[in-house]
């Protein structure tokens, strides 16, 4: 007799929080408004406290962590430059069922230009900011197999826009991201709810859903928009990392991080909802504070990891998270994303141990 899977549809989860009006225009407030009333009527998670008047009065460095409900925390410095990886259990505990993911229609690729403006998405001009040339993207199509089950598409709900981006298990009940998966000014600030889908494979997530419950990002991203600072992490209300296991991380110098062959694999926009592609190329240069790749991506991958070998100890491991389409200086008709430098290492290693 046949086995049956029972699935389950999820209503997404938001957080409810008191935005600063600064913030949004007459029109997104009204916009926010709207959503406020839909989540109250939903009774879904109570509000967040503002930050205190004093903290957003303080000129921060630009490194320094911020989150979702006004804490900003000093940074901690950390003696270890990597964090290895964990392949998980990949049997789902009993109170875990594979979900149905539920259309999002509303929902459309994050992708931010170098002036930390939301590009619109899709149009002719982001297709080519991703995809250089030949597209050498392939699909994943078994998402059960470590790394790949790692990896999670995420739906990221804001006061007046929903977006698509993608995230890495670096914890037990930690993801990391783009910064502008978290926080986007365009859309009224910081994200009021995010639903993760660990190794989504089109409509189904074969390792269930969790929901955010804090968000991180840093004040050179919020207050700033500066793109060298564009990543951010996502507490879990549930310790799926367990299961799926979580990707390492680490920080490697600069002559050995050009020409090394690295894999970018996530939920591109471009390609049938909720699939993930990717493909794995050498890094072309690279900065104090970014990598630059003629890897192939899209809106919507935002957030996936870079990642390779680091050590004999750490051989899935980040070097990097991926943010931006092509860009001009310094290596024009390039991708890039945020290097995992000393600074980043120990804001990862602080928002794991939240």
């Amino acid at each position: 007799m046949s086995a049956v899977v029972v699935m389950r549809y999820e209503k997404p989860r938001l957080l409810e929080r008191h935005m600063p009006h600064s913030v949004l225009s007459r029109r997104a407030r009204g916009a926010a408004a709207v959503l406020a009333s839909s989540l109250l009527l939903a009774s879904i998670a109570g509000p967040l406290t503002r930050a205190s008047a004093a903290a957003e009065a303080v000129p921060l460095d630009p490194g320094t962590i911020v989150s979702s409900d006004g804490r900003v925390f000093p940074a901690a410095p950390v003696s270890a430059l990597s964090s290895p990886p964990f392949r998980g259990t990949g049997v789902l505990p009993e109170s875990v069922r594979p979900t149905v993911v539920p259309p999002h229609p509303e929902a459309v690729p994050l992708e931010i230009d170098y002036d930390g403006n939301l590009i619109a998405i899709p149009t002719a001009l982001a297709r080519t900011e991703s995809v250089i040339d030949t597209d050498e993207r392939r699909q994943v199509t078994d998402t059960t197999v470590f790394p790949y089950r790692a990896i999670v598409s995420l739906i990221a709900y804001f006061p007046t826009g929903t977006g698509i981006c993608t995230g890495f298990f670096m914890d037990a009940d930690t993801l990391a991201t783009a910064g502008h998966c978290v926080y986007n000014a365009d859309w009224g600030g910081w994200a009021t709810g995010i639903v993760a889908y660990p190794g989504r494979n089109g409509g189904t997530a074969p390792y269930g859903l969790a929901y955010a419950t804090y968000i991180f990002a840093t004040s050179g991203w919020t207050a700033n928009g500066d793109h060298r600072y564009d990543y951010g992490a996502i507490k879990l209300d549930t310790a799926l990392g367990n299961t799926v296991g979580w990707l390492g991380y680490g920080v490697k110098l600069d002559e050995n991080v050009v020409k090394k062959n690295v894999r970018i694999f996530g939920y591109p926009g471009d390609k049938p909802a909720g699939t993930m592609w990717g493909t794995r190329r050498d890094i072309k240069g690279v900065e104090a504070q970014k990598l630059y790749y003629k890897i192939d991506t899209y809106g919507g991958q935002s957030g996936s990891p870079v990642y390779g070998k680091l050590s004999n100890t750490c051989q899935t491991c980040a070097f990097g998270i991926h943010a931006y389409g092509i860009g001009t200086e310094p290596y024009p008709g390039s991708n890039s994303g945020t290097r995992v430098s000393d600074s980043v290492f120990a804001n990862l290693v602080y928002w794991a141990s939240q």
